[in-house]
């Protein structure tokens, strides 16, 4: 399906794009590190390998587990009457956004095409306006749509952004996003095209990109 002659069709009918945000455009973990650095330096008179401590249990753990700072400070000895505090300094900590290469070129591609692009995400309003912000998207979007009470893969809520949107004819809408579940599959059990960026092989009949730069020459391609 990469091929030129069988994608220029395929674009010719595309007039909105929506993306997923972390991972797709951002670098979610650079961000979520990076606030952690900044905030446990805060702290580091509890500890002086607090830091360190940290990072090797959010390592042995993942980053979706919820009780990183919990076994840091036991590890160390350290009263959890800091967890509180330093999860509230976390919450409300900033940092700066970096954007997954290829994003601006491929943005700019699109907005000169004179399609219409956004993103989709399950992320907090409140806390992803302000990332958006920062990662100096926002003179690229034509919409913006957060998760409330439904959230991907709830196709309620990817219905609902397309009704939105006035998109009536599905050929016309595309999703692209780095997880599978999330966002291929999601997508293509509601009839809508997505492509999958990232280099994780899973079995099934869709279209995948290596990378966004990839997907940006394939589209110069077939100009």
């Amino acid at each position: 399906m990469k091929s030129n002659d069988s994608f220029k069709p395929l674009l010719k009918k595309i007039k909105v794009v929506g993306f997923d945000f972390d991972d797709t455009l951002v670098d979610e973990q650079y961000s979520i590190q990076g606030r952690w650095k900044k905030v446990l330096k805060k702290y580091s008179y509890l500890s002086p390998i607090l830091l360190k401590t940290f990072f090797e249990v959010y390592k042995i753990k993942g980053f979706k587990y919820k009780r990183h700072i919990n076994l840091t400070l036991e590890k160390l000895g350290i009263d959890n009457k800091f967890v509180k505090p330093i999860v509230d300094d976390f919450l409300s900590s900033h940092y700066k956004e970096k954007l997954i290469p290829g994003v601006g070129e491929l943005l700019k591609l699109l907005n000169h095409k004179g399609i219409k692009i956004g993103i989709i995400t399950n992320g907090n309003q409140e806390y992803q306006e302000r990332r958006i912000m920062k990662a100096g998207l926002t003179k690229f979007l034509d919409f913006v749509f957060y998760a409330d009470k439904f959230k991907k893969p709830n196709p309620v809520f990817l219905k609902s952004c397309l009704m939105k949107l006035g998109v009536k004819n599905k050929s016309e809408f595309l999703y692209i996003g780095n997880d599978y579940l999330e966002d291929i599959k999601y997508a293509r059990e509601l009839g809508i095209r997505s492509f999958l960026i990232g280099n994780k092989v899973i079995p099934g009949d869709y279209i995948s990109f290596q990378n966004l730069r990839e997907l940006s020459d394939l589209i110069r391609k077939c100009d």
